[in-house]
């Protein structure tokens, strides 16, 4: 956890510590695949960020982590430790509802937003997998 909150201060550095590195560096330090392998270094902005997941044929950032996450797991009903999903979240910085890739731990989804870390308890709804 302490990746997680260290990922989350201060802004967004895009191919660092955007959501979905944030993600994917916490769960390679628990030993899980790199879900960003393949977009790591690609990318330094924003605008970058939208290129990279278009370049991959995706039209949205949902549907590219989707992809990443079936392609590196499997779809469960009950989150345990470390399952991974998009949760919806009404976002500060953006004044906007927003899904971002998210991982359970502790009762809680954990996410990276444009106002930093983001603990959320029951988002419900969710397509949730099992990073193997």
């Amino acid at each position: 956890m302490d990746l997680f909150w260290t990922r989350c201060e201060g802004p967004i550095v895009y191919g660092l510590n955007d959501c979905c590195m944030t993600l994917a560096d916490v769960l390679a330090a628990e030993g899980l695949p790199d879900l960003m392998a393949g977009y790591r270094g690609r990318y330094t902005t924003r605008r970058g960020f939208v290129r990279a997941f278009r370049a991959a044929g995706h039209r949205t950032l949902d549907a590219a982590a989707t992809a990443v996450m079936a392609g590196h797991g499997r779809r469960v009903q009950i989150a345990q430790r470390l399952d991974v999903a998009i949760v919806r979240h009404f976002d500060r910085v953006t004044q906007s509802a927003v899904g971002s890739p998210a991982f359970f731990a502790d009762g809680f989804w954990f996410l990276r937003s444009d106002a930093g870390g983001v603990a959320i308890k029951d988002p419900g709804g969710l397509d949730i997998y099992r990073i193997v």
